[in-house]
């Protein structure tokens, strides 16, 4: 059978590459895996969406977790998270097929899984879905004019203007990161939060937000809700609040609001969770499809070593029921 793999792996984030390592670690060839990746880099969220001077966590939000497979890390910076986990990579000799996002999966007579891209089909024993949690960010959900579309971001890291006015929307802990590494990076920053009090940042975040309001460095507006967006005359945008006092310019907003859960997707491929957060990884009613990493954890997602974890586990039982390895 022409393209036929042992494992397919869908997502090069942590819990995909960790996929990848637990297999050759347990004697798979590199060149029975295959990873399929939506965009053209590994680690695009982390890449994309994390202010270089975020850390990487290894325990989210606190929560404390055992390494149990054979990748675990510390805490680290960005860019050292990023090169460790290039190395893995690259490590494995696994082949990973970029720009390729999976648009159908069918379990054939033969009991092999059939996966079609945008560009093609192919065969595997077992399949590991591992995308992230949040991997399309949410809309404002608010009328923008067509000009000032190219001024909303869902990062910070796309914005390369010093000392612009810059308004962050959520009231999470990437708002909390975004506003603080704006400032840092000599910005002028306004944070609006549609509730009177913040309820999901970690200690460290809110206290940030809190001594940065209170130094005047940040200006903090909630309860606000944005109704619409507007060009400007002087080249900015324009946003109007429910409350008319907040109306005001800005040169950029960052919608840190979290994202599109993958759900809808996943049903899309007939993909069917029905329990969330019940282990380290879940699987499906099609015996030897395994969902890992932030989907698997839950809403409220999983630590980087939960994903690691996820990996190993999953491909523990793999190896066991399905693939003698």
């Amino acid at each position: 059978m022409e393209s036929l793999y042992k494992i397919a792996i869908i997502g090069a984030g942590p819990a995909g590459i960790a996929c990848a390592v637990e297999a050759v670690k347990r004697g798979v060839s590199p060149q029975e895996i295959l990873i399929l990746e939506k965009f053209h880099e590994i680690l695009h969220s982390i890449k994309v969406k994390y202010p270089d001077s975020k850390p990487v966590l290894a325990n989210y939000k606190g929560v404390g977790a055992e390494c149990f497979g054979n990748l675990c890390i510390n805490d680290m910076d960005k860019d050292e998270f990023i090169d460790f986990m290039e190395d893995q990579l690259n490590g494995t000799q696994v082949n990973v097929n970029y720009g390729q996002e999976l648009k159908s999966i069918t379990k054939t007579n033969t009991g092999y899984f059939s996966l079609c891209t945008q560009d093609s089909c192919l065969f595997s024993e077992t399949v590991f879905v591992a995308i992230g949690n949040m991997s399309t960010p949410r809309t404002l959900g608010i009328p923008v004019e067509s000009k000032a579309i190219d001024r909303i971001f869902y990062d910070i890291n796309s914005i390369k203007a010093e000392k612009q006015r810059v308004l962050v929307v959520g009231g999470g802990d990437s708002a909390s990161e975004y506003a603080q590494s704006l400032i840092d990076s000599g910005h002028e920053v306004c944070l609006s939060y549609r509730k009177e009090v913040f309820t999901r940042m970690i200690d460290s975040n809110l206290k940030a937000v809190e001594d940065l309001s209170a130094q005047k460095k940040l200006r903090v507006l909630k309860p606000t809700n944005l109704k619409r967006v507007k060009n400007s005359e002087n080249g900015r945008v324009f946003v109007e609040f429910d409350m008319s006092e907040f109306n005001s310019d800005y040169d950029y907003i960052v919608a840190a609001i979290g994202g599109e859960n993958p759900r809808k997707y996943l049903n899309s491929l007939n993909i069917v969770l029905d329990k969330e957060g019940g282990g380290d990884f879940v699987e499906t009613d099609r015996d030897g499809l395994f969902i890992l990493g932030d989907l698997a954890a839950g809403k409220r997602g999983g630590s980087i070593i939960k994903a690691f974890n996820s990996a190993y586990f999953a491909m523990e039982e793999a190896c066991y029921f399905y693939l003698d390895c």
